[in-house]
């Protein structure tokens, strides 16, 4: 039974030894995974390089066209600090353009019909846009006696309402800064931080 057991771990084990060497020898799936972890880790220059080299270096191949998608969504996303609408509207039409060599509909249509039409907006100037896309703008009229009180913006709150409105977001701002603070101190309690 031993000798069984011995036997067929030997016959086994070299069949399965190719599944981890042709992962790694992979290098589209090797760029893939390291561009998807740099994309989900919120490094947003990292993921546009590898996602870059994903697109030129495989164009006629599922994941060569997926790039397309998430370097569209990678110039759209609000926290990347090179937020590029232009881009983003250029990238979504690639990855929603007929593709002959890969035969196959994109995954993500739904998804990147809607953020190429979000780009396409934000691409507009801020009076152009629909209604809940337009920039907030606050207007405020003044009166030429010089009196303050006859200061109004839009919304009709006079000076003395938004000091007053001010004064509170100051406080709420102090009180939050004491909580993180707060916070820190627990965080620190539990596990302290190396310096």
């Amino acid at each position: 039974m031993k000798l069984l057991r011995t036997a067929a771990l030997v016959l086994l084990l070299p069949a399965c030894a190719h599944l981890h060497r042709g992962q790694a020898a992979n290098p589209k799936l090797d760029l893939w995974n390291r561009a998807q972890l740099a994309f989900y880790a919120d490094s947003f220059r990292v993921a546009t390089t590898l996602f870059q080299q994903l697109a030129a270096g495989y164009p006629h191949t599922v994941e060569g066209r997926e790039a397309h998608f998430f370097l569209g969504a990678t110039s759209l996303d609000p926290r990347n600090p090179a937020f590029d609408a232009r881009a983003a509207d250029e990238q979504l039409g690639i990855y929603l353009a007929p593709d002959t060599a890969v035969h196959a509909v994109p995954f993500r249509r739904t998804e990147a019909t809607v953020m190429q039409r979000l780009a396409q907006e934000f691409r507009k100037g801020c009076d152009e846009r629909i209604t809940p896309l337009r920039c907030g703008t606050r207007m405020v009229e003044r009166r030429a006696s010089g009196d303050r009180n006859a200061e109004r913006n839009v919304n009709g709150a006079s000076p003395a309402e938004v000091e007053r409105l001010q004064g509170i977001v100051a406080d709420r701002d102090a009180q939050i800064q004491r909580m993180r603070e707060e916070l820190d101190r627990i965080r620190n309690t539990l596990v302290p931080r190396k310096p």
